[in-house]
């Protein structure tokens, strides 16, 4: 009776071992899972962090471009300043030669 006991004992014990072993091997399962799962984000992550640098990079440029433009504007704007400035300057000179020419 005791051995038929301790075989009865060994049984149980030997059918929840079983049954932890499959219990950790769906919780393995699982966690490979969402190893998985989380390393596609990953990869997702990257790709969207690498197109924005690109557009990053463009954005950058194009903002070089309008300071240029925006630098060269404001040049363009004092050479027009200047001319208008001489343009009056010879206009006063033909004014005054024409008043000198007309006494």
């Amino acid at each position: 009776e005791t051995a038929l006991h301790s075989l009865r004992s060994v049984g149980q014990d030997a059918e929840l071992l079983s049954d932890d072993k499959r219990k950790l091997q769906q919780t393995v399962d699982k966690l490979q899972s969402e190893i998985t799962a989380l390393h596609r984000d990953n990869t997702e992550l990257q790709t969207t962090v690498t197109k924005r640098d690109g557009q990053i990079s463009i954005l950058k440029d194009e903002l070089a471009s309008a300071e240029m433009l925006g630098a060269d504007r404001s040049k363009l704007q004092t050479q027009v300043h200047n001319l208008q400035r001489e343009l009056e300057d010879v206009q006063h000179t033909k004014r005054s030669l024409e008043n000198k020419l007309s006494d």
